[in-house]
């Protein structure tokens, strides 16, 4: 939890900076690639895949429509985003992080 000198600080960044800390870039467009190759955060990237799967599946069960679709596409993408930072310092601060997305 941060303290809340922490978050005092947080809300004083500007907008571009506050999103700089939460969100990664290149995992927002390479999504599981990212996180199996380039982290090595290869639990994380099955999870992704999996999720990813059991979607598609479910979607072409069902026969969801093509902005259904696009909506799970980016908030797959946002997932991977906002999640990439805070597993990486997880994994560099406490070694073996488990299954946790």
């Amino acid at each position: 939890m941060p303290t809340p000198a922490q978050q005092a600080a947080f809300k004083q960044m500007s907008f571009g900076e506050r999103i700089k800390i939460n969100m990664n870039g290149y995992a927002l467009f390479f999504g599981f690639i990212y996180f199996a190759f380039f982290l090595k955060l290869w639990r994380q990237a099955l999870i992704l895949i999996g999720i990813a799967l059991v979607y598609t599946i479910v979607a072409n069960v069902l026969d969801v429509p093509d902005g259904a679709d696009r909506g799970f596409g980016v908030a797959y993408a946002m997932l991977c985003a906002m999640r990439a930072n805070m597993l990486y310092y997880l994994k560099r601060t406490q070694g073996d992080i488990g299954w946790k997305i």
